[in-house]
Protein backbone atom coordinates (compact mmCIF):
# COMPACT_ATOMS: atom_id res chain seq x y z
CA UNK A 1 0.00 0.00 0.00
CA UNK A 2 3.00 2.34 0.48
CA UNK A 3 2.02 5.97 0.88
CA UNK A 4 -1.73 5.31 0.60
CA UNK A 5 -3.64 5.11 3.88
CA UNK A 6 -6.91 4.16 2.16
CA UNK A 7 -9.00 4.94 -0.89
CA UNK A 8 -12.64 5.15 -1.89
CA UNK A 9 -14.36 5.26 -5.24
CA UNK A 10 -13.62 8.99 -5.53
CA UNK A 11 -10.72 9.75 -3.16
CA UNK A 12 -7.28 8.60 -2.11
CA UNK A 13 -5.95 9.45 1.36
CA UNK A 14 -2.16 9.30 1.33
CA UNK A 15 0.95 10.63 2.99
CA UNK A 16 1.89 14.17 2.05
CA UNK A 17 4.87 14.83 -0.19
CA UNK A 18 6.85 17.90 -1.19
CA UNK A 19 4.97 17.78 -4.51
CA UNK A 20 1.93 19.03 -2.54
CA UNK A 21 3.52 22.32 -1.42
CA UNK A 22 2.33 24.56 -4.26
CA UNK A 23 -1.34 23.53 -4.22
CA UNK A 24 -1.66 23.51 -0.43
CA UNK A 25 -0.17 27.01 -0.35
CA UNK A 26 -2.58 28.12 -3.09
CA UNK A 27 -5.59 26.67 -1.23
CA UNK A 28 -4.57 28.42 1.98
CA UNK A 29 -4.71 31.78 0.20
CA UNK A 30 -8.39 31.48 -0.71
CA UNK A 31 -10.72 33.96 0.94
CA UNK A 32 -12.96 31.29 2.47
CA UNK A 33 -9.96 29.59 4.11
CA UNK A 34 -8.67 32.89 5.50
CA UNK A 35 -12.11 33.59 6.93
CA UNK A 36 -13.17 30.16 8.21
CA UNK A 37 -9.82 28.49 9.00
CA UNK A 38 -7.35 31.29 9.78
CA UNK A 39 -4.99 28.90 11.59
CA UNK A 40 -4.71 26.88 8.35
CA UNK A 41 -3.29 29.76 6.27
CA UNK A 42 0.34 29.56 5.13
CA UNK A 43 2.01 32.91 4.58
CA UNK A 44 4.57 31.68 2.04
CA UNK A 45 5.67 28.71 -0.04
CA UNK A 46 8.63 28.30 2.33
CA UNK A 47 6.30 28.12 5.36
CA UNK A 48 4.12 25.57 3.54
CA UNK A 49 7.18 23.46 2.70
CA UNK A 50 8.37 23.54 6.32
CA UNK A 51 4.93 22.48 7.56
CA UNK A 52 4.78 19.57 5.10
CA UNK A 53 8.32 18.49 6.05
CA UNK A 54 7.23 18.51 9.70
CA UNK A 55 4.10 16.48 8.90
CA UNK A 56 6.19 14.03 6.86
CA UNK A 57 8.58 13.57 9.80
CA UNK A 58 5.67 12.41 11.97
CA UNK A 59 4.80 9.32 9.92
CA UNK A 60 7.06 7.30 12.22
CA UNK A 61 4.36 7.05 14.92
CA UNK A 62 4.37 10.66 16.08
CA UNK A 63 1.33 12.95 16.11
CA UNK A 64 -0.30 14.75 14.46
CA UNK A 65 -0.54 12.46 11.44
CA UNK A 66 -1.52 14.57 8.43
CA UNK A 67 -2.61 12.91 5.19
CA UNK A 68 -3.42 14.42 1.81
CA UNK A 69 -6.86 13.95 0.25
CA UNK A 70 -6.56 13.28 -3.48
CA UNK A 71 -9.45 13.66 -5.91
CA UNK A 72 -9.13 10.69 -8.25
CA UNK A 73 -10.85 12.31 -11.26
CA UNK A 74 -8.21 15.07 -11.37
CA UNK A 75 -5.37 13.26 -9.57
CA UNK A 76 -4.61 16.34 -7.46
CA UNK A 77 -4.52 17.07 -3.77
CA UNK A 78 -7.67 18.86 -2.65
CA UNK A 79 -6.93 19.15 1.04
CA UNK A 80 -5.81 17.17 4.04
CA UNK A 81 -6.94 15.49 7.23
CA UNK A 82 -5.19 15.51 10.58
CA UNK A 83 -5.33 12.59 13.00
CA UNK A 84 -4.30 13.03 16.62
CA UNK A 85 -4.54 11.30 19.97
CA UNK A 86 -6.96 12.43 22.64
CA UNK A 87 -5.40 13.35 25.99
CA UNK A 88 -7.59 14.23 28.97
CA UNK A 89 -10.79 14.60 27.01
CA UNK A 90 -12.05 15.86 23.71
CA UNK A 91 -11.26 19.52 24.45
CA UNK A 92 -7.55 18.82 23.97
CA UNK A 93 -7.90 16.93 20.71
CA UNK A 94 -7.41 18.32 17.24
CA UNK A 95 -10.10 17.75 14.68
CA UNK A 96 -9.27 16.83 11.10
CA UNK A 97 -9.98 19.48 8.49
CA UNK A 98 -9.96 19.64 4.76
CA UNK A 99 -9.75 22.56 2.39
CA UNK A 100 -11.31 22.78 -1.04
CA UNK A 101 -10.16 24.82 -4.00
CA UNK A 102 -12.79 26.64 -6.05
CA UNK A 103 -14.23 24.22 -8.61
CA UNK A 104 -12.91 21.17 -6.77
CA UNK A 105 -15.40 21.76 -3.97
CA UNK A 106 -18.24 21.95 -6.48
CA UNK A 107 -17.20 18.65 -8.02
CA UNK A 108 -16.94 17.06 -4.58
CA UNK A 109 -20.44 18.29 -3.77
CA UNK A 110 -21.77 16.67 -6.93
CA UNK A 111 -20.05 13.38 -6.07
CA UNK A 112 -21.56 13.43 -2.56
CA UNK A 113 -24.99 14.44 -3.86
CA UNK A 114 -25.02 11.72 -6.51
CA UNK A 115 -24.06 9.08 -3.95
CA UNK A 116 -26.63 10.03 -1.28
CA UNK A 117 -29.69 11.16 -3.25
Amino acid sequence: MGNILFETESLIVRKLSLDDVELLFKYSQEEIVRKELPDEVFESIIETKKAIEYFMSNYDNKYPLVYGIILKTKNIIMGYISLNTIDRGIENSKKGKHIFMEGIGEEWFLIRRRRYT
